[in-house]
């Protein structure tokens, strides 16, 4: 239907959509969901249509979906053209007809922008994970060697118990949280992975094991964090001093 202009207007569960004549008038609103399958349902029938949308989070795979099944896509700066229809009775259902309209009338007024291919967006993904683990890394080796003991390595990084003891009081309190987020939230996915299904035998994944079995409502937690603190810990001792990481060694000493 090439004599029809729509509007979308984005959202993270549903899109709301309006659907314009050649005379400008609604013939149709409707809901669709976040998917692509529910998109090319909705949409098939509407191939060859002029279709505006803003850009956002789901725009580039959205706007892939229907120019692939036909549809000539607009996708509008969100920047520069929230400003031509500020208004205080601001809704969905008005925001993707204003889009249609706007769409239908002069395009321009859009502003609108081009996404990459799906190939460039996956190669910038890329891009954008490699200097982010980067970062970590960088961040991580100076952590490391500003921290004076290995032991420091477990409240440097926000994994041991805040205090808060009073007299005779000494009230159990979660672990600090200080430190780099990123590192702490490393140190626990590796403790995660340590002590689960797929986990190989090794001194640490034998202590949380001990930690978990003596139970509780929140023994699996602790021994989770507790092995985070432990692998920061040895992670630290490694690097200081130049020793072959040796999964067993704890028990190979005992034996």
């Amino acid at each position: 239907m090439t004599n029809v202009t729509i509007g979308i207007d984005l959202g993270d569960k549903n899109h709301e959509v309006c659907v314009l004549d050649n005379a400008g008038e609604v013939i149709e609103r409707f809901m669709v969901g976040n998917t692509k399958i529910q998109i090319q349902k909705a949409f098939a029938k509407y191939a060859g249509a002029l279709v505006a949308m803003e850009t956002g989070t789901h725009s580039p795979w959205v706007s892939r979906t229907l120019i692939a099944l036909g549809c000539r896509v607009l996708v509008a700066n969100a920047r520069k053209v929230r400003a031509i229809w500020a208004r205080s009775q601001k809704t969905d259902v008005k925001d993707a007809e204003m889009l249609a309209r706007i769409a239908r009338l002069d395009p321009k007024l859009l502003y609108p922008i081009h996404h990459r291919s799906k190939k460039a967006q996956l190669d910038l993904e890329q891009v954008k994970a490699r200097d982010l683990l980067v970062s970590l890394r960088t961040d991580l080796i100076n952590h490391v060697r500003g921290a004076v003991k290995s032991r420091a390595i477990g409240p440097h990084l926000g994994l041991t118990p805040r205090k808060d003891q009073s007299g005779s009081s000494d009230k159990p309190l979660r672990i600090s949280k200080e430190g780099n987020v990123y590192l702490r939230r490393l140190l626990v996915s590796c403790s995660q992975f340590i002590l689960g299904p797929f986990g190989q035998d090794s001194d640490l994944r034998r202590y949380g094991i001990r930690l978990i079995a003596r139970g509780g409502g929140s023994a699996k937690r602790k021994a989770v964090v507790a092995v985070a603190r432990k692998l920061g810990i040895l992670l630290h001792h490694l690097w200081s001093t130049g020793e072959v990481y040796q999964p067993l060694h704890n028990a190979k000493s005992a034996a």
